[in-house]
């Protein structure tokens, strides 16, 4: 199964740290935080990763190119101008197989079981799987409202108190079906959460939320 991680972004919000280095190579343990990702994923059988890349690209390139033997097969797919979330998905289309894959935001941390994951995106026969996880202060994210199957009936950005229903969101990690692409634009600055997410649901497609706390 292969896997898209999405690491085109500036990291302004490290900045310092992101001057001359791209958010997912600041170093955590000694080792750049990507490297952390990619061995997670090794770990639950995914050694076929498609590298999403925007600001400082040769930088990521250099350093796994030089690390030697890995286990892991990385394919770099290098965004001319910023496409957003989705629109960086529709980018490296062209290496995908044809079937279910995962994406990941480059800049989380998970303990996520991605098998289970897996499977219950497959027994539910959804279109798009989000893993979701609590917080305590909905109001300050985008939360996700799902009813008792787990099937999302809605997103709500950044709801007031008398507005949550649920402390779920959003964990930045997804199955996508490769049918679902067709509605994601060509190198068109296009967002999961704004853009495709609701058209989806719009449409009547399964969106489902794998909880995990």
């Amino acid at each position: 199964m292969q896997a898209v991680i999405l690491v085109g972004g500036e990291g302004t919000r490290l900045r310092p740290l992101t001057v001359n280095t791209p958010k997912s190579m600041v170093p955590i343990l000694n080792q750049p935080y990507l490297e952390h990702n990619l061995d997670y994923l090794k770990k639950h059988g995914i050694k076929e990763v498609i590298l999403a890349l925007g600001y400082l690209p040769h930088r990521i390139k250099a350093y796994f190119d030089g690390v030697g033997e890995r286990d892991s097969h990385l394919t770099y797919v290098v965004e001319s101008t910023p496409l957003g979330t989705a629109g960086a998905v529709k980018n490296v289309e062209p290496h995908l197989h044809g079937e279910a894959f995962y994406v990941f935001n480059g800049d989380i941390v998970t303990d996520i079981d991605l098998r289970d994951m897996y499977a219950f995106h497959k027994r539910e026969k959804a279109s798009v799987t989000i893993a979701l996880t609590a917080v305590e202060n909905p109001t300050a994210f985008g939360v996700v409202e799902t009813d008792n199957s787990g099937r999302v009936r809605r997103f709500v950005e950044k709801p007031g108190w008398d507005e949550v229903t649920t402390n779920m969101i959003n964990a930045g990690v997804y199955i996508i079906e490769p049918e679902v692409l067709k509605l994601i634009p060509t190198q068109t600055f296009y967002m999961f959460e704004q853009g495709l997410f609701p058209l989806l649901l719009k449409q009547g497609e399964k969106v489902c939320g794998y909880g995990h706390s």
